[in-house]
């Protein structure tokens, strides 16, 4: 995986393309599903990817644990990357049938989830 990610990184290119090409074998179909995995891969500290990469082929390097890894030290989801570099953005939602706007602030945190409750 890792290797795959490092290389999709230098190529240009679609997706499906850059991803054959990395990984060796045909794109799964979601795109969805592979930034979900990139997510969670870039979401990761540096030691946290290179105790796995170590581990290799082992059941202790299986992606799977990884994932979990990651997502527990983020309280079970992790965070988009623009929550992580820090960047404000606006999150829209429909209440009662009517658009309602909120700008969410980037927290400084610690595996915790940000609730937004608007009342009218």
């Amino acid at each position: 995986m890792a290797e795959g990610f490092r290389l999709m990184d230098t190529m240009e290119g679609e997706l499906c393309s850059r991803f054959t090409t990395a990984f060796g074998m045909n794109f799964p179909g979601s795109k969805a599903t592979f930034h979900t995995h990139a997510n969670i891969w870039e979401a990761a500290t540096e030691k946290q990817r290179n105790q796995y990469i170590k581990a290799g082929f082992t059941n202790e390097g299986l992606w799977k644990k990884f994932r979990h890894d990651v997502q527990n030290m983020y309280g079970g989801k992790v965070p988009g990357k623009r929550d992580r570099k820090g960047e404000t953005r606006q999150k829209v939602s429909f209440k009662e049938g009517k658009m309602v706007q909120v700008k969410v602030e980037p927290q400084e945190f610690e595996c915790q989830h940000d609730v937004i409750v608007i009342n009218d």
